[in-house]
């Protein structure tokens, strides 16, 4: 079964239940009268709950409609020095695939919504978020996950209502013509998504999916840019939990084993991977997050030799609990004023800097 994205008149979003292809792998439709027919039920089940999709005039773009009031995760940097293209990220959502579109409620109050559950597909990703994104889950400061803050049904499709971010992730960050952030900017994002980590795994999720493009950040600093360390910081949020897995909650750490996933087992699958997690071995499921967290790390040159020998240790560590208390015991050490240079991001074939 799956769930295909179809546009009618007025360039409202609608999902096609296709129930003969996997995933969204295909684009086959049924007779055109079929097609409308699902398309209305399913739209009407959008609007019985009270939303309606942003206008999408290109292909992978939407925006924002006027007079929106703010949600408190949708937000810019500061105004004074705000570039054109935080003005754009502000204004319009890019969406990356079938499941995801920005949408809007009477009150004028933003959201995202996300196809969570399709027939049997998807089951292991909503128990996850049920477990570390909905209810009492989010009151912690320490959870560092968007909330789930609605779910509805049609037949067995499961939609999830998500606040709306700026559509900025932390790998957004790296110095680049339209990044200007600072080594402790980026530093502080970096703690913060480790300790997301940490509080995931304390509740005996793994979300085997936790590269930097998977933190979302609420604004970008650009404290070079301004010339100042940044007064405020901005919040990492952890999405995308569509390879989840979970243990019962009083599952000692040390035993919470599995095998190779299916997902890197993919033909298609273009993320890098380790051949530790590959093969009939079975292996602590949260040390694929912590290992895909850190890949980017061994491209970080921060030209202060005791902060690059904490980076680079930081693959050695057994839990995110314990990269976490490394590195930020390594980054107080240091004051403010002595992290606010630029650094260097080295990996092959990315080049955004200036000349």
């Amino acid at each position: 079964m799956a769930v295909v994205i179809r546009y009618v008149a007025g360039s409202q979003f609608v999902f096609h239940v296709d129930r003969s292809t996997h995933r969204t792998a295909s684009t086959r439709f049924d007779d055109v009268a079929t097609c409308r027919r699902r398309d209305y039920l399913v739209y009407s089940v959008l609007a019985r709950n009270g939303w309606k999709s942003w206008d999408t005039p290109y292909s992978l773009f939407q925006d924002r409609p006027e007079h929106s009031i703010s949600n408190g995760f949708h937000t810019a940097g500061s105004y004074r020095y705000m570039s054109s293209y935080a003005i754009t990220k502000l204004q319009r959502f890019h969406y990356h695939n079938a499941f995801v579109r920005a949408v809007r409620n009477k009150q004028g109050y933003d959201a995202v919504c996300r196809v969570i559950v399709v027939g049997n597909e998807g089951q292991n990703c909503l128990k996850a978020i049920r477990r570390v994104a909905y209810g009492d889950a989010t009151h912690f400061c320490d959870s560092h996950v968007l909330p789930l803050l609605f779910e509805f049904q049609f037949e067995d499709i499961t939609f999830g209502i998500f606040p709306l971010m700026s559509g900025m992730n932390f790998h957004d960050m790296i110095p680049s013509i339209y990044c200007h952030c600072s080594l402790g900017d980026f530093m502080h994002m970096f703690t913060q998504a480790l300790e997301a980590l940490q509080y995931i795994h304390d509740k005996r999720v793994a979300h085997h999916d936790a590269f930097f493009n998977n933190f979302v950040v609420e604004w970008q600093p650009d404290s070079l840019k301004r010339g100042a360390i940044s007064v405020a910081h901005p919040r990492v949020w952890l999405i995308d939990f569509e390879n989840a897995m979970s243990f019962p909650k009083d599952t000692p750490y040390g035993e919470c084993k599995c095998t190779t996933p299916d997902f890197l087992k993919r033909d298609n699958y273009g993320r890098p991977y380790d051949a530790t997690f590959m093969g009939d071995l079975s292996f602590n499921a949260f040390t694929l997050d912590l290992w895909q967290f850190l890949y980017y790390t061994q491209y970080l040159e921060t030209n202060i030799p005791p902060l690059d020998e904490a980076l680079r240790n930081l693959q050695n560590q057994p839990t995110a609990e314990s990269a976490l208390r490394l590195i930020h015991d390594t980054l107080c050490t240091f004051p403010p004023s002595q992290l606010h240079v630029p650094f260097r991001y080295t990996e092959p074939f990315y080049d955004c800097t200036e000349d």
